[in-house]
């Protein structure tokens, strides 16, 4: 089998594999089949008929060998063709450590590809549930063999010719490149227009059931087909699989039928820029995109009411004509005759016959002739995918996969990129509302049932008033529970909560036409009563707070008990809120005052209404009409005076004081917990990535109740570099003083510090040519020392500049800094050659050529994880610091809650009471999880330092320098975590051999360390003259020379790599 396999496989992986490859391949085969195609004895004489007859084979070979043609029209008995692995018990779920440059993601969609298409036959049995025993007469299984092989047959070609059609209506209508698919010119595009039925008079615009079925359809009628959903962090690194597919179809010489579509959220998908640009909030986004009438949309919504209504009138037929329950994509209009295709039916058959990035997705879909929405077409095309792309949230989010309409029950899901997956469990189960949404939430609903208690029912008014009631406990919470962090359960007891029918609050602010109305209702409101805050509203001013209060009551709902609430009571704005300014210490003036921390507001609310309840009911009963019209200014006055909550209302939307700045937060730490409820539907779930470290974290996720074996194959794979490839040194000298090199909170803001790493990585890039990636521990270093930089650090930068172009990555910076990086790095290349620079250089010495670029960035950041910095855009990487997470908790009293909230304790926390509870009797995983907890910080920060090593060296030729500025960095504990092509280089210089590397360069070195010495005393004499505070030592001779002797080997290392790159090809 493993000559079979290893043959077979090759025939799609576009070059030879790596032995590692090759195993991990033949790993997840195996895992695959054993899962997935567990034939009994009732299947298995299907496979032994067909060896034994000759008819039956040709027939394989002639009529069902749709699919099978790779495999010469071979069908395998599902796991009778597995090589057993001797010892290993059956395992559903893999833990897999490809380290970077092993070609991970063609290595997992390589043996997925592979296992589809071997397997279509297998999965047509599983299917048909066939049933053949043993006993049955040899020419009873013959007939039904023979069946079922004819059968599969038409089911091929069927769905071979609708795929002709559908390719011979896309070339008449569409222009298809590699990367762009355009409508041809002169050719009409109709737009769909489907026979609804018209709506009753009076009937609800929007009823709660419907729409919501209606735009949700993506169900599979019939028996589900089995696919594999594959998950990543980014779109970018989703879209990166659609290449990886052109790949292996170029390898076997065809388009393969694999179907392949990528889920986004509305977010990523829209294409109306005005109705984004109107709903920025996540939940008022989906809730007014579901209901709105986008033009977009309308072609959607419009065939999923035509579906809806013919599955309606089917039910009251006993029987019906099977043609009208055909394929819905494929209208009258939507085959190859000669009249106009309509809209729909275009773009359908183009995203099940082509695998088409999200950028092409929403290229075609915006056209003028088509106008579909991107989201929804996605949607739909899910129930006939193979492959389906989506983001992490669509799985892990229960709500959200059941939005969807996205079934795992049976199927495959893979997590690429899985060194996140733990943080994207516990941030998809966490949520925070301020203060000041809460209130303005139960304000706003007390106004409502006022202004409409003569048209709402008991029942209505009833859970309106238990929702404000709700908001009022969580208000007085921030007064009643004392504690900063307490477990959920504790929360709701103090707070009181339990008294409440919280399933009943959760259904009622979940349902989107009640949030949609009181959001509708809370900008008439402001408008009409507070027209100051109408149109040019403050950023403080939410009225989309309703749907983060459901999302919030939903999670802590959700919620189990090994997770927290978190009551930040820390006083005046957040990094990214509005300042305060002095408001919240000036005195409290009559109509603007607040109470003192923690008494709740609706004191005030109360003293008003007693102040003058009867303007306040006359107000509320005489309004009438439209609630959503446009008050003119006079009328505005009028209320303003007329409604003594409007005060309260304008304090609120000001938030004046910290106290409307304060939040509460759902913190999820029970990834464990929630991951199991994806096991266990799912038949396989994969992690895979280049950094899974610690592992025993990852091991956790499958030790759930049900599952208390080892249930997961641990797959961790080695390095495939060269080592003549990789240079690398530890920095723990500063030249300014030469102390140790220590970037810790204490000392790295010390300006002989800062001036030391700006003198160290200018002489370490300088003779490094193209790209060179600076990586910082925390965006507040990089900050700092990019403020240096500006100031008394702007010689070195100048310096910097005549050799390099200079880029930082900013936080939430608009800029597309890893474009302009990527731009420049190939402006460098396009210079030219060795000799034109050369020749250059002496037509104009007083300006030198920039022979690379410097990129500085932040760990652990958008920059330090899947992007690939291959070849020339990344040959050096250097390292500043270590990124340990603070130690700080909102620990026990209120007074510490301004402390920010140390997530990872509590992580550690957990998984102690996870692991004792799922397996006290297991001493090994109590030994494992024990030091897991002991070397957690440690382990966590090296594999954030790892994964930046990883975005170098991106193949097996790829060659690049390694340096960390950082004494701690030459510890064992820390030198340990390094990969292993790191660790061995750095043990290799090790040893005493100074001397021999000195004799070898000879006065070359000497020469070189001279012009090192000059550069340096030159920035001596500056620094001496201008800037007398920040001294020099004395100069020492023994760590100066190690250092140049390292520059020197670096400048050695890369001009011997380059010009082995260039004799090589």
């Amino acid at each position: 089998m493993a000559s079979q396999f290893d043959e077979e496989i090759k025939r799609f992986f576009p070059f030879p594999p790596y032995k590692i490859q090759l195993d991990f391949m033949k790993t997840l085969y195996n895992v695959l089949t054993k899962s997935n195609l567990p034939f009994g004895e009732e299947v298995r004489p299907v496979y032994e008929i067909i060896q034994r007859n000759e008819s039956l084979q040709k027939m394989v070979v002639e009529e069902a060998g749709g699919g099978l043609e790779f495999f010469n029209g071979q069908v395998c008995a599902g796991s009778s063709e597995v090589g057993e692995e001797d010892g290993d018990p059956p395992q559903d779920h893999i833990i897999c450590e490809m380290k970077t440059g092993s070609g991970k993601s063609l290595s997992l969609l390589t043996p997925l590809v592979y296992w589809l298409l071997k397997h279509k036959f297998d999965f047509f049995l599983l299917r048909e549930d066939t049933h053949l025993r043993k006993e049955e007469p040899e020419w009873v299984k013959e007939s039904v063999t023979e069946n079922l092989l004819r059968k599969f047959a038409r089911a091929q070609r069927v769905q071979q010719k609708r795929k002709e059609a559908d390719l011979a209506v896309l070339n008449r209508y569409l222009s298809i490149t590699d990367d762009k698919i355009t409508l041809k010119e002169n050719l009409r595009v109709e737009r769909k227009k489907a026979p609804v039925e018209a709506r009753k008079p009076g009937e609800e615009r929007f009823d709660p059931e419907g729409e919501e079925e209606t735009l949700s359809d993506c169900s599979v009628e019939g028996p589900s087909k089995k696919q594999i959903f594959i998950c990543s962090r980014t779109q970018s690194q989703l879209n990166q699989y659609f290449s990886e597919l052109k790949k292996i179809e170029e390898r076997v010489g065809r388009e393969l039928p694999i179907n392949m579509v990528i889920l986004g959220s509305r977010k990523h998908l829209c294409v109306n820029e005005p109705f984004l640009k109107k709903h920025r909030s996540v939940h008022e986004l989906n809730d007014c995109c579901r209901n709105s009438d986008c033009r977009y949309k309308q072609t959607f919504k419009e065939n999923m009411l035509r579906r809806r209504q013919r599955r309606e009138r089917r039910r009251n037929k006993i029987c019906y004509d099977s043609s009208s329950s055909s394929g819905s994509s494929g209208g009258g209009s939507g085959g190859s005759g000669g009249g106009a295709v309509d809209n729909y039916s275009l773009v359908s058959k183009l995203i099940s016959c082509k695998n088409l990035t999200i950028s092409q997705v929403k290229d075609i879909c915006v056209s003028d002739q088509i106008e579909v929405c991107p989201y929804y077409l996605s949607r739909e095309n899910i129930k006939s995918a193979d492959i389906v792309l989506l983001p992490y949230v669509c799985i892990l989010n229960e709500h959200v996969r059941k939005g969807l309409k996205i079934s795992i029950k049976n199927n495959i899901v893979i997590f690429d990129e899985a060194q996140n997956i733990i943080d994207s469990i516990n941030d998809s189960n966490s949520v925070a509302i301020h203060y000041g949404d809460i209130l303005f939430c139960k304000l706003i609903l007390e106004q409502y049932s006022k202004r409409f208690q003569e048209v709402l029912t008991n029942s209505n008014l009833v859970s309106i008033k238990q929702v404000a009631i709700y908001c009022d406990l969580l208000l007085s919470s921030f007064r009643d529970v004392k504690e900063s962090l307490v477990k959920v359960t504790k929360y709701i007891l103090t707070s009181k909560l339990d008294a409440l029918n919280l399933n009943e609050i959760s259904n009622l602010l979940s349902n989107s036409i009640f949030c949609r109305r009181i959001k509708i209702f809370a900008e008439s409101y402001l408008r009409k009563h507070l027209p100051q805050h109408g149109r040019g509203a403050p950023a403080t001013v939410n009225t989309s707070a309703i749907y983060l209060l459901g999302d919030y009551t939903s999670k802590m709902m959700r919620a189990n008990r090994y997770d927290y609430v978190f009551l930040h009571r820390g006083g005046g704005a957040e990094e990214g809120e509005p300042p305060t300014g002095g408001a919240s210490r000036a005195a409290p003036n009559k109509r603007g005052g607040f109470p003192a921390e923690g008494a709740p507001h609706m004191g005030r609310a109360k003293r008003v209404r007693k102040e003058a309840p009867g303007k306040l009911h006359q107000e509320v009963a005489a309004a009438e009409g439209d609630p959503h019209r446009r008050a003119t200014s006079r009328t505005s006055q009028d209320s303003l005076a007329a409604d003594p909550m409007n005060p309260l209302m304008e304090d609120l939307l000001t938030r004046r004081t910290p106290q409307m700045w304060h939040r509460i937060e759902i913190v999820s730490v029970s990834s464990c917990s929630n991951f199991g409820k994806v096991t266990n539907d799912c038949s396989n779930v994969i992690l895979i990535g280049g950094t899974l470290q610690p592992i025993e974290e990852f091991l956790l996720l499958f030790m759930h109740r049900k599952e208390r074996n080892n249930s997961a194959k641990l797959f961790l794979s080695d390095y495939i570099f060269k080592q003549s490839n990789v240079f690398c040194r530890v920095v723990s000298r500063n030249l300014v003083t030469y102390e140790p090199v220590d970037n810790t909170f204490k000392r790295r803001s010390e300006k002989t510090h800062l001036l030391n790493l700006a003198i160290q990585i200018h002489l370490l890039t300088l003779h490094v040519r193209f790209g060179n990636i600076v990586f910082f521990s925390s965006h507040k270093f990089l900050r700092e020392f990019f403020t240096f930089l500006q100031n008394e650090g702007q010689y070195v930068l100048t310096e910097m500049r005549k050799r390099k172009n200079i880029f930082f990555e900013e936080k939430d910076g608009e800029r597309d800094v890893l474009r302009d990086y990527m731009q420049g790095i190939q402006r460098v290349r396009d210079q030219g050659g060795e000799k034109k620079k050369k020749k250059e250089k002496k037509e104009n010495d007083d300006a030198p050529l920039k022979n690379g670029c410097i990129l500085f960035c932040v760990m652990n950041a958008k920059l330090s994880e899947g992007i690939n910095f291959y070849d020339d855009f990344c040959r050096n990487v250097l390292l500043v610091g270590i990124p340990f997470f603070k130690h700080e908790r909102g620990g026990g009293s209120a007074s510490a809650g301004d402390l920010p909230l140390d997530r990872n304790s509590l992580r550690l926390d957990y998984y102690r009471a996870f692991s004792a509870e799922v397996a006290p009797s297991s001493p090994r995983l109590e030994r494992l999880v024990g030091d897991m907890c002991r070397t957690y910080e440690l382990k966590f920060a090296m594999k954030i330092v790892n994964q930046c090593i990883g975005r170098s060296l991106r193949h097996v030729d790829d060659y690049s320098s390694f340096f960390f500025l950082d004494h701690r960095f030459a510890n064992k504990d820390f030198s340990d975590l390094f990969p292993s092509f790191i660790g061995a280089h750095l043990a290799a210089t090790k040893g005493g051999d100074s001397s021999q590397q000195d004799q070898r360069g000879g006065g070359t070195f000497l020469q070189e360390k001279a012009k090192l010495t000059e550069v340096f005393e030159d920035f001596r004499r500056h620094y001496s003259r201008a800037f007398p505070d920040i001294p020099f030592a004395q100069h020492d001779e023994g760590h100066w020379g190690s250092f140049a002797r390292d520059v020197f080997l670096l400048r050695e290392f890369h001009e011997g790599r380059r010009a082995a790159g260039l004799a090589k090809g």
